[in-house]
C-alpha cells in the first residue's frame, strides 16, 4: 500500500512539472488564439428603402469560418469577408455574422429596418460620346429597389438580378423610341420613362482608289488608298492597320515582292466584315536607276531620350516626294523640309525614314534609345503630425518605377522636414527603411 502511494505521488509530481508554471506569481498566458469579429457594413440601426443588402466585416483570423445569416462566406487573407445579397423583410431585420475557430465562436448582430418604397430606373447602353443607339435589338438596363418586384419594359417581362439589376432586349425603330419600365410589388407601382434615339448603322461599303487591279509597279513600296462608309470601322491591308480619317478616307503601305502580289483590304465592324482583293505586279526591271536626296536633321544617331515621343525632321531633295517615318506619312513643306513623330519603346529603337517619288526611293535608319527617368515616391507613418526624427524613429515607405533600381539611404531637402530614401527595393518596386534624420535649411 505504501509503495502504491509513492508511485502515485511521483506521477503527480511529473505531471505538475510539465504544466505551464506561473512566472513571478503571474498566470502563464493561454496558447489559444483570441477570436474577434466586426461588422463594418451595414451600420447597426440603419434604415433603407432597398430590399436587399450585403454584409461586410473583418475577423481577427483568416483561418476562421464565417457565416452570415446561416450562409458561409469566403474570408480573405486580411480577414475581410462579404456576404452575397440578402433579401430584407419589411420592418426590422437582424443580420448576424458568426465566426468559428478551434472550437471558439463569436458573433455580431446588426439591425436594419426596411421600408418598401418601390423605385425603378432605366439605363441605356450608349457608346462613349454618343447620345443615340446603333444596334437593334438592343439591351435595356436599369435598377429596381427590390429584386422581388416584377418589371415590365415596353410590354416585355425583364430579368431581375439579385442586386436589383434589370435587363430586357427590345427592337427599336428608326428615330425616337419611348422606353417605359413599370415595376410592381404588392400594392406599389413605379414607372420610369426614357427616350432612345435609334440611328441604324450605315451600310458597310469599301472602295479602293489606288492601285488599280492588275497594274504594274516599279517600286517595292505600295501605297493603298480608298474610302469606307463607316470611319469607325477597322481596316487592314495585308494585315497592316490602315490610318482612317473622320471622312472615311484611308491609306496603308505594304511592301511588295518581285512578281505578282495579292493585296487584301479587309474592313471589320462588329460581326460584319468585307474584303476587297486586287493583284499588282512588282517589276524591278522597269525601275529607273537613281535615288532621292534625303538628309536627316534630328534626332542624332545614338541619342538617349527621357521622353517617349520625339520629332523626326529632315530635308528631301524633291518637295513632291512622299516621306514615311516608321510607316506614318510626314508633313513635307514646299522647300522639302519634313517633320514626323515617333513613339519610342524603352531601350533601343531603330527609326526608318523612307522618301520616295514615282519609282525612286531612299531609306535611312537612325538608332536612338529611350530610358524613362527614375521616379521615387515617398510617404511616412508620421505624416499627420510633427515629429522630431532625432528623438522618434519613423517608418518611410515608397515606390520606384524600376524594381531593379539601386536605392541608397540619403537625405532630401524638402522645406524643413527630413526624408530618407529606403535602402532596398523588392521585385514589386516597394521599399521600406527606418530613419532618424532631420534636415534644416
Amino acid at each position: 500500500m505504501r509503495r502504491l502511494f509513492v508511485v502515485a505521488a511521483l506521477v503527480t509530481l511529473i505531471f505538475s512539472a510539465c504544466q505551464p508554471q506561473p512566472r513571478n506569481g503571474v498566470e502563464a498566458p493561454s496558447t489559444t488564439r483570441a477570436l474577434s469579429l466586426e461588422i463594418t457594413a451595414p451600420l447597426d440601426g440603419r434604415e433603407t428603402a432597398w430590399g436587399f443588402v450585403t454584409v461586410t466585416g473583418i475577423v481577427s483570423s483568416p483561418e476562421a469560418q464565417v457565416n452570415v445569416s446561416g450562409i458561409n462566406v469566403d474570408v480573405g487573407q486580411d480577414g475581410s469577408f462579404e456576404s452575397d445579397y440578402i433579401l430584407l423583410d419589411e420592418g426590422k431585420n437582424k443580420l448576424t455574422a458568426v465566426a468559428t475557430l478551434e472550437g471558439k465562436t463569436v458573433s455580431k448582430t446588426v439591425t436594419v429596418t426596411y421600408t418598401l418604397k418601390l423605385h425603378v430606373s432605366i439605363s441605356l447602353n450608349l457608346e462613349r460620346g454618343k447620345d443615340w443607339l446603333t444596334e437593334s435589338p438592343t439591351k435595356i438596363g436599369g435598377r429596381v429597389s427590390d429584386p422581388r418586384a416584377e418589371v415590365i419594359v415596353n410590354g416585355k417581362k425583364a430579368e431581375v438580378g439579385k442586386d436589383g439589376s434589370i435587363s430586357a432586349m427590345l427592337n427599336l425603330t428608326d428615330g425616337k423610341n419611348q422606353i417605359i419600365a413599370t415595376a410592381r410589388l404588392r400594392d406599389q407601382i413605379d414607372t420610369d420613362t426614357r427616350e432612345a434615339i435609334y440611328v441604324p448603322p450605315v451600310p458597310l461599303k469599301l472602295n479602293i482608289a489606288s492601285p488599280t487591279d492588275g497594274g504594274e509597279i516599279g517600286l517595292d513600296l505600295l501605297r493603298v488608298t480608298g474610302t469606307v462608309s463607316d470611319p469607325e470601322a477597322l481596316i487592314t491591308v495585308n494585315n497592316i492597320k490602315a490610318l482612317v480619317t473622320a471622312a472615311g478616307a484611308f491609306y496603308a503601305y505594304v511592301e511588295l515582292e518581285s512578281g505578282e502580289n495579292r493585296i487584301d483590304t479587309v474592313v471589320t465592324r462588329g460581326s460584319e466584315n468585307m474584303t476587297n482583293t486586287i493583284r499588282v505586279t512588282y517589276n524591278p526591271v522597269t525601275s529607273p536607276v537613281g535615288k532621292l536626296a534625303l538628309e536627316l536633321l534630328s534626332p542624332r544617331n545614338k541619342t538617349e531620350y527621357r521622353v517617349n515621343v520625339i520629332p523626326v525632321t529632315g530635308v528631301v531633295g524633291d518637295p513632291q516626294s512622299m516621306v514615311l517615318v516608321d510607316g506614318r506619312e510626314a508633313v513635307v513643306s514646299t522647300s522639302g523640309t519634313f517633320q514626323g513623330y515617333v513613339v519610342l519603346d524603352e531601350g533601343k529603337n531603330v527609326i526608318e525614314v523612307v522618301a520616295f517619288k514615282d519609282a525612286l526611293k531612299t531609306i535611312k535608319n537612325i538608332e536612338v534609345s529611350f530610358a524613362p527617368p527614375l521616379v521615387v515616391l515617398l510617404s511616412h507613418s508620421s505624416s499627420a503630425r510633427v515629429v522630431d526624427y532625432r528623438k522618434e524613429p519613423a517608418t518611410f515607405t515608397g515606390m520606384v518605377n524600376k524594381p531593379e533600381a539601386q536605392v541608397q539611404f540619403s537625405r532630401l531637402l524638402i522645406v524643413s522636414e527630413g526624408f530618407c530614401i529606403p535602402e532596398d527595393v523588392s521585385q514589386q518596386g516597394r521599399c521600406q527603411a527606418e530613419g532618424f534624420h532631420r534636415v534644416h535649411h
